[in-house]
């Protein structure tokens, strides 16, 4: 096993560069299998998704086979969503 560190400075700059349109994908399979989303902050839910498609990059580049991100209070003061959010 081998534990590789991931700044939370760069995944929030990648969630942030985000390709809109990879978000706007990830946000339309969400609603196929969510009720709601519409109903939640519209900011925070658009910061979440990004954060995940972020993740999945960090995940794929990485080849890990699982994911640990410290949420607290980071993911909150200095991003704005939390970490633990996925439907899939």
């Amino acid at each position: 096993m081998r534990v590789e560190t991931v700044q939370l400075a760069r995944l929030f700059d990648k969630a942030r560069g985000m390709d809109p349109a990879r978000v706007g994908a990830v946000r339309a399979g969400a609603a196929d299998e969510l009720e709601g989303l519409d109903g939640v902050d519209q900011e925070q839910l658009d910061r979440s998704f990004r954060v995940f498609c972020a993740l999945e990059d960090v995940q794929q580049e990485s080849r890990a086979k699982g994911l640990a991100v410290r949420c607290w209070p980071e993911m909150f003061t200095e991003y704005g969503c939390a970490a633990c959010g996925r439907w899939r």
